[in-house]
């Protein structure tokens, strides 16, 4: 991936935890541009990328899916990435009897998402909350290679009253 697509990537996922935190549009000198990669038809090469539910703890991992639900969200919006579908992820996972996390081995990760799902990309995180309505969002997104390259890895913190619905 080039420097141009990997901060594409870290923008969209910086933009997609403040703006659902905020509940409010990305500023507009924030928008992110797409890669200079090219496919064989002189058009921008997009990344195929799957983005797996987030981790949460004690609450059966709603927060931790709505979380990532976001980011697809958003993630979907900008149409910088090619986003693998909920339904095919839901059915190569109870197929394979996987079930992905922030902590489980890179290697088993880029593997499943490289054989079963057939991507460039994939994003596992975690959600935790601190304290009250804030959120610290750990994400990590890998190329699904034999040897995966961490690409994004971070912590991201918001606030939102989304987060009491969550604990309902």
């Amino acid at each position: 991936m080039t420097a141009a697509g990997s901060a594409n990537l870290v923008l969209a996922i910086a933009l997609a935890a403040r703006c659902f935190a905020a509940e409010q549009p990305p500023p507009a000198n924030e928008q992110a541009q797409p890669s200079d990669e090219q496919d064989g038809q002189g058009e921008p090469a997009k990344k195929t990328i799957v983005i797996f539910d987030f981790q949460s703890q004690g609450d059966d991992n709603k927060l931790g899916a709505w979380v990532a639900q976001n980011v697809r969200s958003r993630t979907l919006r900008k149409g910088l990435y090619v986003l693998i579908e909920e339904m095919d992820v839901a059915a190569a996972l109870e197929q394979a009897e996987f079930a992905p996390s922030f902590d489980k081995p890179l290697t088993e990760v880029a593997k499943f998402a490289r054989e079963r799902l057939h991507c460039d990309l994939a994003m596992c995180g975690k959600v935790d909350r601190p304290k009250g309505d804030q959120l610290a969002i750990s994400v990590r997104v890998i190329t699904a290679s034999e040897n995966p390259d961490i690409i994004l890895e971070g912590i991201f913190t918001a606030e939102s009253q989304h987060v009491r619905r969550c604990r309902q």
